[in-house]
């Protein structure tokens, strides 16, 4: 009876946890999934305004002309600004679980210091809907926050830009699957972290927004398929 009792709590503890690593490696994988898709939505509903450096001229027109479509799409940027850093550390936990401890804690660092900033700027951009909202000068009140608005662009460029090469080496460490799509992701997350680096329209919002989904998508599918190949069987667990 001892005996059995032993094994019945033995399997009670391989059911939780092979249960809590199949939560856990689900948790990865939306999240990893979600992310880019949400700043890929927010920057595809984003009222056109050109593709080179803003201009206050066609961000006015954008604004007195779709201010709801114009919140929605910046509320959706912050949002998955945010995501994104999550995405990253489940990325990260990922990586850990593959064996590297060097490249990606810098990495995960950078890119939540850079998050933290992209935040922020569609939460500026606000300022321009609010004028909309109360009749004021909208091209006035977009161009008092270009003096905020560019450093917080460049700062948050740069630590991207480190924060993504360091995950794209350790991915090229590790690999993800085939060479083929370890390269292609390494790719995609350089690509991710360089558009960053332009103060450009197209670069920030769309050229941004598809790489990291190029990036992102093929991760989070090799992170579920590892997570499956990782979780406890009972005959791991059990001590018999």
């Amino acid at each position: 009876m001892a005996v059995e009792g032993a094994l019945g709590s033995d399997r009670s503890r391989g059911a939780v946890a092979r249960a809590g690593s199949a939560a856990k490696g689900r948790a990865r994988v939306a999240i990893v999934a979600i992310a880019p898709a949400v700043i890929l939505a927010g920057s595809a509903l984003h009222p056109f305004i050109g593709l080179g450096p803003p201009d206050d001229a066609r961000i006015a027109r954008a604004v007195v002309s779709q201010p709801t479509l114009w919140g929605f799409a910046h509320l959706l940027i912050g949002v998955g600004s945010g995501l994104v850093a999550l995405a990253f550390l489940a990325i990260r936990s990922h990586l850990r679980d593959e064996g590297d401890e060097r490249l990606s804690p810098l990495g995960l660092a950078a890119i939540v210091f850079s998050s933290s900033l992209y935040a922020f700027l569609p939460g500026v951009e606000f300022a321009a809907l609010a004028a909309a909202k109360i009749g004021a000068d909208v091209r006035s009140a977009q161009a008092a926050i270009q003096p905020w608005f560019v450093p917080a662009i460049l700062m948050g460029g740069l630590t991207f830009a480190l924060g993504a090469t360091r995950f794209a080496r350790a991915i090229s460490v590790v690999g993800i699957g085939s060479s083929r799509q370890t390269r292609f992701v390494v790719g995609a997350l350089m690509v991710a972290g360089i558009s960053r680096l332009f103060p450009l329209t197209g670069a920030q919002l769309y050229l941004h927004a598809a790489a990291l989904v190029a990036a992102l998508w093929p991760l989070s599918f090799a992170i579920a398929k590892r997570s499956a190949m990782r979780r406890p069987s009972y005959a791991s667990v059990n001590t018999w």
